[in-house]
């Protein structure tokens, strides 16, 4: 299941418990979770449609590369 779906899942997870609550707190709660998980599996969603478009940074590469090895001193 990719990570949109799965965000999804979640937003719908939180509305069947917002059907479920009378308590105020809750129900601000839940809004805010289902919004979250929304806009979550919009921006993954967006990632991977775009991710062609994106300038990839190769200096991470290189930062890690420099991270793996024990320095000699």
């Amino acid at each position: 299941m990719s990570t949109a779906k799965q965000f999804r899942a979640k937003a719908a997870e939180s509305a069947e418990s917002l059907k479920r609550t009378v308590v105020p707190s809750e129900i601000r709660e839940f809004q805010h979770s289902m919004a979250s998980f929304e806009a979550l599996a919009n921006n993954e969603d967006w990632l991977a449609n775009n991710f062609d478009k994106i300038v990839h940074s190769t200096s991470n590469t290189a930062v890690r590369q420099q991270k793996s090895f024990p320095k000699n001193e």
